[in-house]
């Protein structure tokens, strides 16, 4: 082999190991401005496992190689791969020693929650770090359009809370008993079905029930509260 030729694969060698390791960690993606703009690019939030670490504010590449970081307070929204992530405000508190979410405008913190299926209900993932197994975990929430909180659905190994559940979804009786009966035992199938009931129309008298349900919610929410500041996911 000449030498030109030798210099040449060499260098396209070099290159190719090069630019994998720039796009190391990134995926296709995009970001949603708050003025609703999509910018297309690549999309890098997290150290994968065995050092696992998600970044504050993710790495944006876009289709010119420019990269730029985004905090939850800069975007409204982005997609990374199959994955969606929403900005929300989220604060967590406890109440007769269970954990609460709030979801107001200036209160916690904003957050980028994963979201697993979207629609009147919105069944959201908050991945947060563990420190002790430098891992990622999920909690996973549920919330309405127009609610400023979310609830908890499952609670680790133990699967769903079914208190939670139970009252959350006194709206729909023939829901509640499909989870009771265990019919229905995974958070999305259950926003799914939930969603579909919605879409097949609510009467004047179940929205009204509907909106007693959620005061009496939130009264509950306000009795004994004691606040807690958010752990951020931040390194």
């Amino acid at each position: 082999m000449s030498k030109p030729i030798l210099f040449l694969s060499l260098f396209l060698a070099f290159f190719s190991v090069s630019e994998i390791s720039a796009q190391k960690g990134f995926e296709p993606g995009f970001v949603v401005t708050h003025s609703f703009d999509t910018i297309p690019g690549s999309i890098k939030d997290r150290k994968e496992p065995p050092f696992a670490k998600i970044y504050p504010k993710i790495r944006f590449k876009d289709i010119n190689s420019r990269t730029r970081r985004y905090s939850p307070k800069q975007i409204k929204s982005y997609a990374r791969a199959e994955d969606t992530f929403e900005n929300q405000w989220i604060l967590s508190y406890s109440r007769l020693f269970k954990n609460e979410y709030l979801s107001q405008k200036d209160l916690g913190k904003q957050q980028f929650l994963k979201v697993k299926e979207s629609g009147f209900l919105t069944y959201y993932q908050w991945e947060l770090l563990d420190q002790e197994s430098s891992t990622i975990d999920a909690i996973d929430l549920f919330k309405r359009k127009n609610e400023d909180y979310f609830i908890r659905v499952t609670q680790g190994i133990f699967g769903l809370k079914m208190n939670n559940l139970e009252k959350y979804f006194e709206d729909c009786p023939e829901l509640r008993e499909k989870i009771k009966n265990r019919e229905l035992s995974q958070p999305k199938e259950i926003a799914a079905f939930y969603n579909e009931w919605v879409k097949g129309g609510i009467s004047e008298g179940e929205f009204r029930k509907e909106e007693k349900v959620k005061e009496k919610w939130k009264r509950e929410m306000g009795k004994g509260v004691k606040v807690y500041r958010v752990q951020s996911s931040e390194p």
